[in-house]
């Protein structure tokens, strides 16, 4: 939001509600506690296609001004060219060089708040250049019953060029001045209403739950990252531990030469640090290359500046963590290997640690062959040839764990939002709505009135007479001079015709 230069509310200047104030886009940028404000409108197309057409007169708002467009693919429209547009990345099918061709619904006398409904709809055809997310355009979506969803923006020649032709919602992105509030603003702007409600969105609640779904992402990925930190502790440890086995051949001859067991056990320690050191270096310097393709998911999509990363205070840290850990896992064996060398002993020598299990098995006069598979795969043995049992058992459980992890986490959401999406092509109805009525008796037990059918209006549901709808499913209907769009029982088309 901060990056993108979000804006913090969102107004309804006209909304096709006959009880609903009309304000003009200068009234709402000159309130004291507006900071700054962009306008925009939204045309409806005359089917229920799923999306709408966002244009603003200047090219600041979902331009230059508030909720700045990151591009993901393609480019910016020209400004300058009506024929060109850009979709949000949650529209579903868009790719760029689609043409696209919408019917839009004709204003009456070149006003934009009252629609045409005898004549032609006005017919515009633009070319996808590009693919976009916009911020508050992120699912899960704000509840907006007025504009809500993915959007195609067009540029200023395209608001030009329909400016009165074409019946609009219109709206004014809001960002309040420091130490301002929502209610103050709400309280300034009354005296223009002349006793009407005006509708004030907050877009920051939405940019909670945005946070709120990627939070989900990261917690998954803190818990990857302490798992697979465990089992490079185990692997790292058990490799530490045979290094110093194996250069504690030559401690006794050191030992001789007049090292003490502190000196011997310390030369251990510092190659095991100088070892954890450089794996830490190069582990930074993987990570550089590789922070290109991180976050992932939505986070991605949000990330305003992708690309490489190079956190410093994170990477020192996680440097002299390593360090640090590797230098701890060193010590016991360091120390161990020293004080055999200075006894004159072998650590190795002597017989093995059995096995509890293979003992047990032993005593209950099972096979064998059993008993013997089980000596094989939990006893280490001795000597050069003993295997870091315990810590590959510890790290092969950790590893399972971590898969079953991630795939608990269950599948990931789409970025198109498939609720979302489904509800909206369905014309925000009831999928129970949809359902044949049981009939118990020869009659329906809720039985609907005839001649009506059930239709969800934003925001509230009335019940109309049922008619034949037009192409897509979606009529207009005028309403006090005011834009009122009915849903109609029929599903819309997602793609194709």
């Amino acid at each position: 939001m901060v990056a993108n230069h979000g804006a913090e509310y969102l107004i309804d200047d006209f909304v096709p509600n006959p009880e609903a104030a009309v304000l003009q886009p200068s009234t709402v940028a000159a309130l004291p506690a507006v900071a700054e404000a962009d306008s925009f409108r939204v045309f409806g197309p005359v089917n229920d296609v799923g999306y709408n057409l966002v244009a603003s007169s200047d090219g600041r708002a979902y331009g230059t001004g508030l909720n700045r467009l990151k591009v993901l693919r393609g480019r910016l429209p020209d400004p300058a060219r009506a024929d060109e547009a850009v979709a949000d990345f949650t529209m579903p099918g868009a790719r760029i060089g689609q043409r696209v061709r919408v019917p839009l619904v004709a204003s009456a006398g070149g006003d934009t708040h009252t629609p045409d409904l005898s004549g032609a709809p006005v017919w515009t055809t633009f070319t996808v250049v590009g693919i976009v997310a916009a911020p508050a355009q992120f699912p899960p979506f704000a509840s907006n019953s007025y504009f809500n969803g993915p959007n195609y923006y067009l540029t200023p020649a395209f608001y030009r060029a329909h400016q009165t032709s074409v019946a609009a919602y219109e709206f004014s992105l809001v960002r309040l001045r420091p130490g301002a509030s929502g209610a103050a603003a709400q309280r300034q702007i009354e005296p223009f209403t002349h006793g009407r409600p005006v509708s004030e969105h907050e877009l920051a609640g939405q940019d909670r739950d945005v946070n709120r779904s990627t939070h989900l992402v990261a917690v998954a990925l803190w818990l990857l990252a302490v798992l697979l930190m465990v089992v490079a502790v185990l692997v790292l440890g058990q490799l530490l531990a045979r290094q110093i086995a194996l250069d504690a051949s030559d401690y006794p001859v050191l030992y001789a030469l007049g090292m003490t067991r502190r000196q011997l056990a310390g030369l251990a320690v510092l190659r095991g640090t100088a070892i954890g050191a450089a794996g830490a270096v190069l582990s930074v310097a993987v990570a550089i290359a590789l922070s290109p393709l991180t976050p992932i998911g939505l986070a991605r999509t949000a990330e305003p500046h992708p690309g490489v990363a190079c956190d410093a205070r994170v990477l020192a840290i996680a440097v002299a963590g390593t360090t640090v850990i590797a230098a701890i896992l060193t010590l016991r064996p360091a120390w161990r290997a020293a004080a055999s060398a200075a006894l004159g002993t072998n650590e190795h020598d002597g017989p093995g640690r059995r096995s509890v299990m293979a003992e047990a098995s032993a005593r209950a006069g099972l096979p064998v062959t059993i008993t013997a598979g089980m000596r094989m795969a939990l006893e280490r043995g001795r000597g050069r040839t003993s295997v870091p049992v315990r810590t590959t058992i510890g790290g092969a459980i950790v590893g399972v764990g971590a898969m079953v992890a991630s795939h608990l986490r269950g599948e990931p959401q789409s970025p198109a939002g498939d609720t979302a999406a489904l509800r909206r092509h369905l014309g925000h109805r009831d999928l129970e709505q949809q359902r044949p009525a049981r009939r118990s008796g020869g009659r329906a037990g809720r039985a609907r009135r005839p001649g009506y059918r059930h239709r969800r209006l934003h925001p509230d549901r009335d019940r109309l007479p049922a008619r034949r709808p037009r192409s897509l499913g979606v009529r207009l209907h005028a309403r006090q001079g005011n834009l009122r769009s009915v849903h109609a029982y029929g599903a819309g088309t997602r793609r194709g015709r």
